[in-house]
């Protein structure tokens, strides 16, 4: 089997792919919050660091679903559209959404719409950074939660984080209080 280079970011949800020649395969399944590769593998679900490439068997057929909504910005001026393709020069070949209308734009000025989500991070047990989607008007960074069903309270790192890997709801209490300092 030959295995050819691919960029990450190149990289299509439930593709197969390989970290190197001889490893074994894993089914692309999306990025994380770090920008990490989350790879399945047959027994287990990993996160695969950051690296400039991964390898793909060559001639591997590609469908694209178009089901990720992208805003394009051109000049100040934003439309919606959906990827088809990648042109020769590297360009995204995209169709916008409503008019049906196909255009070419530079990948720059491409990036995809997200739902709402905030980072937090668990004051005791596990460790890193956990993405949870959310509504706009009821977190800002420094919240602290407790969740239930995992190690306890949370600590809201940052807000409209614009994770791929968020696929649960924020739930649990919200803890509201001041700070009391000494000699007050």
């Amino acid at each position: 089997m030959e295995l050819v280079i691919i960029r990450q970011e190149d990289m299509v949800e439930g593709n197969t792919y390989y970290v190197g020649q001889g490893t074994r395969p894993f089914i692309f399944i999306g990025f994380t919050g770090r920008g990490e590769c989350a790879a399945q593998y047959p027994e287990s679900t990993r996160d695969l660091r950051v690296r400039p490439y991964f390898y793909e068997q060559a001639n591997q057929t590609k469908e694209n679903t178009m089901t990720k909504l992208y805003e394009i910005n051109t000049n100040g001026v934003s439309t919606y559209g959906a990827k088809l393709a990648v042109n020769s020069s590297g360009d995204w070949v995209m169709e916008l959404k409503g008019t049906g209308a196909v255009v070419s734009v530079p990948k720059e000025n491409v990036k995809e719409v997200l739902p709402y989500s905030v980072e937090v991070e668990f004051t005791q047990g596990k460790a890193g950074l956990y993405s949870y989607l959310a509504r706009k008007e009821d977190w800002v960074a420094g919240d602290l939660v407790i969740i239930p069903n995992t190690s306890g309270v949370a600590r809201v790192i940052k807000v409209n984080s614009a994770s791929r890997s968020a696929s649960r709801w924020i739930t649990g209490v919200k803890l509201q209080g001041s700070f009391i300092t000494a000699g007050e």
